[in-house]
């Protein structure tokens, strides 16, 4: 039986501050310096899409859900 799998990507699970702070407190917990290495990149690519997400303009001239006009009909 074969099965199917797919990658993982830590970043996606650290959506905010919130989990990034628990994902770290376990990972020390644990002691192991080669995952608290993984960890430190994986959290800073985390915080790298958060204040890209942050910065990001709310709407951009391709997104008409948020302009003042209403949609055609």
């Amino acid at each position: 039986m074969e099965q199917n799998t797919s990658d993982f990507e830590m970043t996606a699970l650290l959506v905010d501050l919130n989990a990034i702070r628990e994902y770290l407190s376990q990972v020390l917990a644990e002691g192991d310096d080669e995952e608290l290495c993984r960890a430190i990149g994986y959290v800073t690519q985390a915080r790298i899409r958060l204040t890209e997400k942050e910065t990001a303009p709310l709407a951009s001239p391709s997104c008409t859900c948020l302009s003042a006009s209403p949609p055609p009909t």
